[in-house]
């Protein structure tokens, strides 16, 4: 594993000095790409703003998570990060941190929240989610339901050990088969890596340099999702999301379509053929 990288938040910065992170000296310290703290709950990161700014000055790779607590309603929270990143969101994939204990609700309810911010983000952005866990927290707090769906999204795991022992508790307690990135310490040279914190979060790329460089060259993956026409007289097909467009299409009752795009109460259908408003149709 050759492509390290970062991933910084507020507690980079010193509020009492004036610098901030400098994303020149990770650059030089041999960091390949790094995920900013964007948002939590329905919050920014004070430094969010700055960071995402500096990093893309010096030539990083960006990528966005946001902190999933209980603190709000997920799909809130989705839609405050996803409204964030929605004009720039990055070359890597936006992340949902999904490791939170305080108030932590039971597994099936932790579950929900998280597939609901998940799909929301998704739908959002247009952009496959990454979910950055541990493995034990995994354990505890995952239902088993959506199975599917999570273990074909990307994976971002946080253990602070060897590659095998790493390798083993991702094979013993979660439902991934492989992982994408790997947290592997939280105490690397801030300072090196122009942090003003003295320890720094480190990351592995799963792969070689040539991999990294096809992944973020083509992490922009449209994710599309089915929905069924619940109108019974049918739902009108326009040429953009709302009433004042043209209507160029209809679809029956019961139709089942292919979306990729949601913009408010409005989804465009896959093939091009123009928008349906999401009102008279339920998810498949």
């Amino acid at each position: 594993m050759t492509v390290l990288g970062i991933d910084v938040s507020k507690w980079q910065d010193e509020n009492s000095t004036p610098q901030m992170m400098d994303f020149h000296k990770a650059v030089d310290a041999g960091a390949n790409f790094v995920f900013i703290k964007v948002s939590q709950a329905t919050y920014l990161d004070p430094d969010y703003v700055l960071n995402w700014a500096h990093a893309k000055d010096a030539g990083l790779p960006v990528g966005g998570y946001h902190y999933l607590d209980w603190t709000k309603p997920a799909v809130d929270q989705a839609r405050f990060f996803a409204g964030v990143l929605s004009a720039d969101p990055g070359q890597l994939p936006p992340v949902v941190d999904f490791e939170c204990k305080t108030n932590a609700p039971n597994k099936r309810d932790a579950t929900e929240r998280l597939y609901q911010f998940c799909v929301t983000v998704e739908q959002m952005l247009g952009r496959k989610i990454m979910i950055y866990t541990g493995a034990f927290y995994w354990a505890a707090f995952y239902s088993g339901a959506h199975e599917d769906y999570f273990a074909s999204r990307y994976l971002w795991i946080a253990s602070y050990s060897d590659l095998n022992y790493m390798l083993r508790n991702l094979a013993t307690y979660t439902i991934w088969d492989d992982y994408t990135f790997w947290q592997f310490t939280d105490k690397g040279n801030g300072l090196r890596f122009g942090a003003e914190s003295l320890q720094l979060d480190m990351n592995y790329f799963n792969g070689t340099p040539e991999r990294f460089a096809q992944f973020v060259g083509g992490v922009v993956i449209p994710v599309t999702w089915k929905l069924r026409v619940t109108s019974l007289i049918g739902l009108r097909v326009r040429s953009g999301p709302g009433t004042s467009f043209e209507r160029v299409d209809g679809l029956p009752y019961r139709a089942v379509v292919t979306v990729d795009k949601q913009q408010g109460n409005w989804a465009r259908l896959a093939d091009g053929r123009g928008w349906i408003c999401t009102d008279w149709t339920v998810r498949v």
